[in-house]
């Protein structure tokens, strides 16, 4: 639900405010403070069914994690513009010969994806053969070891 449905909810008597729950309670005074500036707290207050000192408290909360807050559009706007990037460095890494240093490319790309949230898993094991890197399960080596400077392939 919106907050701003929210509000017209409690305000039709809808919604009590003693239903509201704490988050609730929370994103309103957040909305008020970004968006409805001139509304006192007396009034947000008598809204969600809180003292005033509460208002108060919920009001310095709410600015203190807002400083750290990054916008869920934000958040998207950077997950693709580190996807373009990493592409065209690993496409420059490669024109150089430089596999090894595409391959670091991509785990940095990796591990800030799974910093947004947007990877939940480790990648599957993977190997380089030649130019190209291949995931694998299970490496064996030509001497049959289970792990060795000249991998061959997945186990069958």
């Amino acid at each position: 639900m919106k907050i701003e449905n929210l509000i017209k909810a409690i305000e039709d008597k809808k919604v009590k405010p003693s239903q509201l729950t704490t988050h609730q309670r929370r994103l309103i005074v957040k909305y008020y403070l970004e968006e409805q500036s001139h509304i006192s707290n007396r009034t947000i207050a008598n809204l969600i069914g809180v003292s005033d000192t509460h208002i108060s408290r919920m009001k310095r909360e709410v600015l203190k994690k807002s400083a750290w807050e990054i916008e869920e559009i934000d958040v998207k706007i950077l997950a693709v513009s580190l996807k373009k990037k990493k592409e065209e460095y690993q496409r420059l890494a490669r024109e150089k010969g430089d596999t090894k240093l595409a391959w670091d490319i991509e785990m940095d790309y990796i591990e800030k994806m799974q910093s947004l949230g947007f990877i939940f898993e480790m990648p599957k094991k993977t190997v380089h053969q030649g130019d190209e890197f291949h995931p694998l399960r299970v490496i064996v080596t030509k001497d049959g070891g289970p792990e060795g400077a000249d991998p061959v392939g997945p186990a069958k």
